[in-house]
């Protein structure tokens, strides 16, 4: 697929950002899908977003938002636009981005949203020692003195405390390779279940698998949750190199899924 004639048309222009592996790695990675769809439609109609960054007294500013289109900016040498926003410290950064992305839609299953929101867990205990959290779309609220963090990170996570401490329990045990990276993975889109990887590592229990959906109830969920849908089937093919059973259905709502992911 080759780049617009509009983006071709105009000298190329690439302000100059700072990349930081800390604000790289604040999300996890996107799909191969995800990342296809996005090339396609920068490559196609440009890269209409600016990039969101951190503007610093000196040196260049940080980017806080958008790297995958800025490597494929840089790759293909496509110009970009930036957004200069300002952030006491790192931790007022990090959160600013938890909300931008959430609004967005891009955190798609439990796991993943607790896993983001563990990462501003210092900020979130600093403001909760103010009884309150500063800047939250929706959480702007006061809290007792007594509330735990991993109680207000689930409120913004929608679980509960409880799965919060799981979480936390599980990504230590990954950092210490005890947990391998397919079951990251696996927890991530939503084939495998919290309790049933902490039960494991936590207490030695493995908990017997739920028996997989009928047809009729992934038609169901395909047009409540077409991410997970999307990701689980294609991620089926490409396992098992075969295709599904009615794949125009299939078609119709990737391309309803790519259209709501990248407007």
């Amino acid at each position: 697929m080759t780049q617009s004639s509009t983006q071709s048309s105009k000298p190329l222009s690439q302000p100059e950002v700072k990349t930081v592996k800390e604000f790289r790695e604040f999300y996890n990675p996107q799909t191969d899908v995800e990342k296809m769809l996005l090339k396609e439609s920068i490559l196609k109609d440009g890269c209409r977003e600016p990039l969101v960054v951190w503007k610093q007294k000196e040196g260049p500013p940080i980017l806080l938002d958008g790297y995958h289109r800025y490597d494929i900016c840089k790759e293909h040498k496509i110009s970009y636009t930036i957004l200069g926003l300002q952030f006491k410290d790192k931790d007022e950064a990090k959160f600013w981005m938890w909300n931008n992305q959430r609004a967005r839609r891009n955190i798609t299953n439990k796991f993943q949203r607790i896993e983001v929101v563990l990462k501003i867990k210092d900020k979130i205990a600093a403001e909760a020692k103010k009884r309150q959290i500063a800047g939250a779309k929706g959480l702007c609220e006061q809290f007792e003195e007594s509330v735990n963090t991993n109680e207000i990170l689930g409120r913004m996570a929608g679980a509960s405390h409880v799965t919060v401490d799981h979480v936390a329990f599980i990504i230590e045990q990954y950092k210490e390779n005890v947990i391998s990276k397919e079951e990251i993975s696996a927890l991530r889109d939503g084939s495998v279940s919290i309790d049933r990887i902490y039960q494991k590592y936590k207490n030695g229990i493995e908990l017997t698998p739920k028996p997989s959906m009928t047809a009729k109830k992934w038609g169901k969920m395909a047009h409540k949750d077409k991410n997970t849908y999307v990701r689980t089937t294609f991620d089926t093919m490409v396992k098992k190199k075969i295709g599904t059973k009615n794949e125009q259905e299939f078609a119709k709502i990737v391309k309803e899924w790519a259209e709501d992911k990248l407007q």
